[in-house]
């Protein structure tokens, strides 16, 4: 959870937020100010809660709540990691990546290994519609693709790695990666 002051210092708080967005759409993010003038764009950028100042406890333990019953409801995905199992979010994977018998989970807040052999088609039934299998050896979360490059075969990762596609997916990916957009957009209530 990151709390944010709306007049910073040679940066606004809703520009901040946004670079933040770029790279994880997970995070909660509470907006602290003496201003309702931004308010709107902090619900554009999927924040929960919007504090005047001064802060009240019963606000904070407020927004405490609503990121709990948040991280409650969130899809996950059980996997054995370092000798136990742990629920990873979903929302949270950027991709994962098959390597020899273990299965590489990229997240926002880094990478794990499973210690046992997982295979994706163990994997791959049990994520949502925005995961997709564009390789042999990847499943990429769509929600974190910065762009795809048709002439290299990759998807570029908002944090900037790089997924490969193989030659006889890239149409399906391609089509996948539009859908994914436009239904984003719709949800936004933008025209297409």
């Amino acid at each position: 959870m990151i709390f944010l002051d709306i007049y910073m210092s040679g940066l606004l708080g809703i520009d901040a937020a946004a670079k933040i967005r770029e790279t994880d759409t997970a995070v909660t993010l509470v907006f602290t100010t003496t201003s309702t003038e931004h308010t709107l764009a902090s619900y554009r950028l999927n924040a929960p809660k919007y504090i005047e100042k001064p802060v009240m406890p019963e606000e904070v333990a407020d927004v405490l709540s609503i990121a709990q019953e948040k991280r409650k409801t969130a899809a996950y995905i059980q996997l054995l990691i370092g000798g136990e199992y742990r629920d990873i979010p979903l929302d949270s994977v950027l991709y994962f990546e098959q390597q020899n018998r273990a299965a590489i989970v990229k997240t926002l807040s880094g990478t794990l290994r499973t210690s046992q052999t997982v295979k994706f088609r163990h994997i791959e039934p049990l994520l949502p519609q925005y995961f997709l299998r564009c390789h042999q050896s990847y499943i990429v979360n769509l929600k974190h693709v910065k762009s795809l490059d048709w002439e290299q075969k990759i998807f570029t990762m908002h944090n900037g790695d790089r997924v490969y596609i193989r030659h006889q997916s890239m149409k399906q990916a391609s089509e996948a990666y539009e859908n994914y957009l436009l239904r984003k957009l719709k949800e936004k209530g933008g025209k297409t």
